[in-house]
């Protein structure tokens, strides 16, 4: 195996992982917060009402009663728990992206670069993702109501299923059991070395054969999990593996500059589900701040957040400098 060969295969695993055992937890958190205050709030508003018939008019948009909720408020608690939960959880997947591509210390410049990118993840995740979370639960709650009043449900049968369009849960409960039981032997091994991103951890990440180990039969677990979940899980999942991808590339640019490399090379990642386009871009250099063609596309890293979603979203592609190939 050759020296670009390892890095790649050592990178693309450093991003799995710290997708899966970083950014994933973080966003699952964020979206079961705030499918929590929805689903309690909804509730409240159905326990006050007549029956269901008389909330289909303060359903319309523009209504004035301050229940049922408004896409406003939705998104002020979806702000809130993305603050609370997710920021921290990119920047991490940053940092671990710039140390994965430089062997030195972070610079007064790269940690503004750092600072600049974590101020936009907010306003993208709130305002940017299509179709927004906050609107996509408001749209469930409105059918559930419309149909409530238009079959005749009583309140409580409303209230069960505004419940159910906005679990959380699968019905894999194998699949999910034996995810929880990896990830929680894979943090025996790795939390006594410190938080992600410090050293000792993240060479254990890389480089311990039962971390591997236990990571691959992870790996499986996800997939099988990947066909049983939710519209929320779905939605989580796509969110952690956008927001890992485009975190710690844009890092390894940073961390590039900050080695005055010249350029830079996609690496895809080699399996059935990497996107054709995605494939066709492997090991394609340009000068470090020239955008790749992907596709039909202009793409200055994988994950990039300026680029269109069928190239961005659910990208597991990352970069590397190209001395690497020498």
């Amino acid at each position: 195996m050759t020296l670009r060969d390892r890095s790649a295969a050592s990178m693309l695993r450093d991003l799995d992982g710290i997708e899966a055992d970083v950014v994933a937890p973080a966003v699952d958190r964020a979206v079961r917060a705030f499918l929590a205050a929805v689903t309690e709030s909804t509730d409240y508003g159905i326990r006050q009402a007549p029956n269901p018939q008389s909330l289909v008019a303060a359903l319309t948009p523009g209504a004035t009663r301050v229940w049922p909720l408004t896409v406003g408020t939705l998104s002020s608690w979806w702000e809130e728990f993305v603050s609370d939960h997710v920021v921290a959880a990119v920047r991490a997947a940053w940092r671990a992206g710039y140390g994965a591509t430089s062997d030195g210390e972070e610079t007064v410049s790269s940690l503004d670069n750092l600072d600049e990118y974590v101020a936009r993840v907010s306003d993208r995740l709130v305002r940017g993702l299509v179709p927004p979370l906050p609107d996509a639960a408001m749209d469930l709650v409105r059918v559930a109501v419309t149909l409530a009043a238009s079959f005749g449900w009583s309140n409580n049968e409303l209230s069960a299923r505004i419940a159910a369009d906005l679990d959380w849960e699968t019905d894999g409960a194998y699949w999910r059991s034996e995810y929880e039981r990896l990830t929680t032997g894979i943090e025996a091994i790795l939390d006594p070395l410190g938080p992600p991103g410090t050293p000792a951890r993240e060479h254990a990440r890389e480089s311990d054969p039962n971390v591997a180990q236990l990571q691959a039969q992870r790996s499986r677990a996800r997939l099988e999990l990947d066909a049983e979940q939710t519209y929320w899980q779905t939605r989580a999942q796509r969110i952690s593996r956008t927001e890992s991808t485009a975190a710690y590339n844009a890092a390894g640019i940073a961390a590039l500059a900050d080695e005055d490399e010249t350029e830079k090379v996609w690496i895809a990642t080699e399996d059935a589900r990497t996107r054709p386009s995605h494939a066709a871009a492997d090991r394609q250099r340009v000068p470090i701040t020239a955008p790749f063609e992907v596709g039909a596309s202009a793409l200055l890293m994988p994950g990039d957040p300026t680029g269109p979603a069928h190239e961005t979203v659910n990208c597991r592609c990352t970069l590397i400098g190209a001395s690497v190939l020498f």
